[in-house]
């Protein structure tokens, strides 16, 4: 007779997800998550899963509050505070925007400024704040340059056809129909006492320009952030511009330093290399 013999089924380990991770990259969102980033829990050491979708996975954690950092050569450092109280229990997922260092392999023409910013000593500072904004030239015309012509090396420029007031340190676009002769001209006290006498410039005129031609006020967009790595090195990019010469206004801090604030102006599809911000200490 042959003899019974009970089967048990094998153990089974049932992993349940705390959260997820998701990366996305600030220059190009809409690609795929980036690799080559390490995500771990500070602390703990813990190292995320990365599944095939590119999110990366934490398992089997229990309920609290938890500090994620993700490193890559690639990406400045970011950190991100969770609590998984406050995620749905059904999707767990948090997004982390990940910024370009000046590693990153930004595409051919892209708009750039690069930088380093370092201290009275020539060494880098790290992790100061960067903030650019992009001024840019409005899609209305806000006058014209008047009859007779703007002649190069001219200290002041003459308008006509002026819509709204100007101010000392409006910037206008003077729009050439040759994109190689546009500039950008900032207006200089003392104001003419009335819109039909010269306006003073903060410096003299590139080029010379046609009556008629017409000038645009730059006005603010939306600013960006970034900072500095560990070796004061920053990029900044500047996607969608619209407007093919436009300004950055560069703003700098650090904890300790003087702030540094400069205009650059910027021609899109070009990288333009500042050299060295030199900060110093109050």
């Amino acid at each position: 007779m042959t003899e019974a013999v009970m089967l048990q089924p094998p153990d089974r380990s049932v992993s349940r997800l705390a959260f997820a991770v998701r990366l996305v990259d600030d220059f190009a969102p809409e690609r795929e998550p980036p690799a080559g980033v390490t995500v771990t829990l500070t602390g703990g050491g813990t190292q995320g899963v990365r599944n095939p979708g590119g999110w990366h996975l934490f398992m089997d954690l229990p309920a609290g509050t938890y500090r994620v950092s993700a490193r890559s050569e690639l990406y400045l450092a970011e950190d991100k505070e969770i609590d998984t109280a406050l995620l749905d229990p059904g999707l767990p997922v948090v997004e982390l925007l990940l910024k370009p260092s000046a590693a990153y392999p930004f595409p051919p023409g892209t708009t750039l400024v690069r930088c380093v910013v370092r201290n009275e000593a020539d060494l880098g500072v790290p992790d100061a704040r960067v903030e650019a904004v992009p001024w840019m030239p409005a899609p209305s015309v806000k006058g014209r340059v008047r009859q007779g012509g703007a002649q190069a090396g001219q200290p002041a420029i003459r308008l006509e056809h002026l819509s709204g007031e100007l101010a000392a340190g409006d910037m206008l676009l003077v729009r050439e129909g040759d994109p190689s002769r546009q500039e950008i001209v900032r207006i200089a006290a003392p104001l003419p006492s009335n819109a039909s006498q010269p306006f003073n410039l903060a410096a003299p005129l590139r080029f010379g320009h046609a009556a008629g031609t017409p000038v645009h006020l730059l006005a603010a967009a939306a600013p960006s952030t970034t900072s500095t790595a560990g070796t004061g090195e920053f990029v900044v990019y500047q996607r969608n511009a619209s407007a093919r010469l436009f300004v950055i206004r560069l703003s700098t801090s650090a904890a300790g330093y003087r702030p540094d604030e400069r205009d650059l102006e910027i021609v899109e599809g070009t990288t333009q290399s500042v050299g060295v911000i030199s900060l110093q200490q109050l």
